[in-house]
This record gives C-alpha cells, structure tokens and sequence, in this order.
C-alpha cells in the first residue's frame, strides 16, 4: 500500500495523529517551534525543546499503530518492524504541512500557531 493510500484508506490515522498532537503541547513543539510571537502573545518565554524530531515520529507511530483501534495486521508489522511506520509518520506531517502552507498563502491567512497550555 503507497504512502497515500496507507493515510487516505485510514483517514481516522490523520485525525488521531492530530489529536495526539494537540494533546501533546511539548511534542507539538518540537516538531513546529514556538514563535516569538506566540510567546509575546500569550505571555510566556518562548519554548524550545532539544528532543529530536525522531524521537516524536517514534511516539506518535507507537502511539497510532499499538492501538486497538488500529487493524490487527498494522500492529503486528508495526511490531516487527517500527520503523518503516515512524517515517510513515514523518511523511505524513510534512505533507500536512505543504498542504497548511499552501492554504496559507492562497487564503493570505494562518493559523493560531503554538499555544503552551
């Protein structure tokens, strides 16, 4: 199964790999900053985080592919071998974010950014 059709046949994958992230403030973080302006905006010190991206691919892959919800034959692939899932994974965001950053500039608009909670 292509990438596309691993997160297109399975779109409740996108929606708990979202929800995950807005659970996530820290892991969010890591993987799209903290702006200056968010941090002024909300009045915090602006965070960063050292963890590797990595690192998060991998919780969030452990995360989308142990759970029950998760088909049967998905888990026991993702058990034998992650980490073809984790870049799944990174794959997955970063056509997200093409496809945010695409919006954003044909709407001339963005979103609210990171908030620390």
């Amino acid at each position: 199964m292509s990438g596309d059709q691993f997160w297109s046949q399975h779109p409740e994958r996108t929606r708990l790999l979202l929800d995950y992230l807005e659970e996530r403030v820290a892991d969010h973080i890591i993987l799209f900053g903290d702006s200056i302006e968010d941090a002024e905006q909300d009045n915090h010190g602006r965070e960063v985080h050292t963890d590797p991206k990595t690192t998060v691919h991998r919780h969030i892959a452990e995360f989308l592919f142990t759970c029950e919800a998760e088909e049967r034959s998905v888990r026991a692939d993702y058990n034998q071998n992650a980490a073809p899932f984790e870049k799944k994974v990174k794959n997955r965001i970063a056509e997200l974010q093409r496809q945010y950053h695409t919006w954003c500039k044909e709407n001339r608009k963005t979103g609210g950014g990171s908030r620390s909670k």
